[in-house]
């Protein structure tokens, strides 16, 4: 999830301008406090809420303007309050006779499909016109991920550091979940360093995998309801700004 917003903030150009908003244990007014701040609009902290919105709108309106368009992405959204997302949902009504003046990119955990489905949100899923969930890599993949991550941490050896069997441990345990990925490889050539050995085994997996609690059989029946991929959501919207690969969504 992480590293596809990265992605596509690399792929905005220069005629976009983005907030991004990863503290979510905010206030309604916080939560608009906090976009104005990465937008570098002036503001003071005392004024209402209704003339930071009235700040914003203007802002937004000379954005459109000059030509610009203005995003805001707001990472682990499962843990905004119903109150929060509903602010959210309002600034989706900042708009001219001709177009809407804001993007918005939600970005969350399983948990915020769950939230959807509740009636409170029925207002807030009508307004998202594409969602996306990130499955699990395969055993390809996964392979494919972790010679990756070795190559842009410029490694260079003849010999690998995880063969085909212990790759294949590595997916067994992790089911493919990147961020599980990630924990059992670090830890594995952490383990290997201790050891004095560059070649990490599956006796290390299994060892590292039961260290850091691993049950497979629990991961496997649990897979969709809690580690499945997380949820990115966004709303209509009259314009594109981006796309990568399908996954990159965009919110009015």
């Amino acid at each position: 999830k992480t590293t596809i917003w990265h992605v596509l903030m690399n792929k905005l150009d220069s005629g976009t301008k983005v907030a991004i908003i990863t503290n979510t244990n905010l206030t309604p007014k916080q939560m608009l406090i906090a976009i104005l701040d990465d937008l570098e609009i002036p503001f003071e902290d005392k004024w209402p809420k209704v003339r930071l919105l009235a700040v914003l709108n203007k802002f937004l309106i000379k954005q459109v303007t000059l030509g610009f368009n203005v995003v805001i992405l707001i990472d682990e959204v499962q843990n905004l309050s119903f109150e929060v997302l509903e602010e959210v949902r309002m600034l989706s009504n900042l708009e001219t006779e001709k177009e809407k003046l804001l993007q918005i990119i939600l970005m969350g955990q399983p948990q915020f499909k769950s939230m959807l489905a509740l009636e409170k949100f029925k207002q807030l899923k009508q307004r998202i016109n594409v969602q996306y969930h990130l499955h699990p890599l395969n055993r390809k993949e996964t392979k494919d991920y972790i010679e990756h991550r070795l190559r842009i941490a410029d490694f260079s050896s003849k010999t690998a550091i995880f063969d085909f069997v212990t790759l294949d441990k590595i997916y067994f345990y992790s089911n493919g979940v990147p961020r599980v990925i990630n924990t059992i490889c670090d830890r594995c050539m952490l383990t290997g360093f201790i050891k004095g050995t560059a070649e990490i085994s599956k006796d290390i997996v299994e060892e590292v995998a039961e260290e850091l609690g691993i049950n497979n059989l629990v991961i496997a029946s649990n897979q969709e309801k809690q580690i499945s991929s997380p949820v990115i959501a966004r709303s209509v919207s009259d314009e594109a700004i981006s796309n990568h690969e399908g996954t990159t969504p965009r919110c009015n």
